[in-house]
């Protein structure tokens, strides 16, 4: 179980069936929480600019600092005693504390992000309206043109009404 890095369980498995002499629970769980914690500041050092990566780093390390107190204290054994050196309670607290101040510095980033993100599409806006007169004249056109129908139609409606229909230019004599 140790080699396969379920070292909280081997500590378990120790205590539930008395091989505390064989396998020791603190060795055990010293080298479980000193890899833990060297993963959880080389992942840290990597993920400077992304605290997302920094808080997952600390979450992992936090729950594995919480599975180590919680087999401790179902064993009825004091962490502090079992490990003085870790002062593993003042650890976890600390952990939280950099888990809210990672979640600050995400919901921070996300904020700016959202801010630049409003600035850039109002300035796009404003790219797309840099030539104001071209679609003001192109729906004018529209217009006049439209227009010009109707008065197209209604001068046609109004010499048939005449009975001047030779008289307009462009149409073909009745047959």
């Amino acid at each position: 179980m140790i080699k396969c890095g379920m070292r909280v369980e081997a500590a378990y498995i120790a205590y539930i069936f008395g091989l505390t002499e064989k396998f020791q629970p603190h060795a055990i769980l010293t080298m479980h929480l000193k890899e833990s914690k060297d993963s959880c500041d080389r992942k840290k050092r990597e993920a400077k600019a992304f605290p997302q990566r920094a808080k997952e780093a600390t979450e992992k390390h936090l729950a594995t600092m919480k599975s180590i107190v919680a087999c401790l204290e179902y064993h009825e054994v004091d962490p502090s005693k079992l490990l003085p050196d870790w002062q593993i309670k003042g650890m976890i607290v600390k952990a939280e504390k950099d888990i809210a101040g990672y979640c600050k510095k995400i919901e921070a980033k996300a904020s700016q992000k959202r801010k630049v993100e409003g600035i850039e599409s109002h300035q796009k806006r404003q790219r797309y309206t840099a030539e104001p007169h071209s679609d003001l004249t192109s729906s004018l056109g529209c217009m006049m043109e439209g227009l010009l129908s109707l008065a197209w139609i209604n001068t046609i409606l109004m010499t048939c009404a005449a009975g001047l229909w030779d008289n307009i230019p462009g149409i073909v004599e009745k047959s």
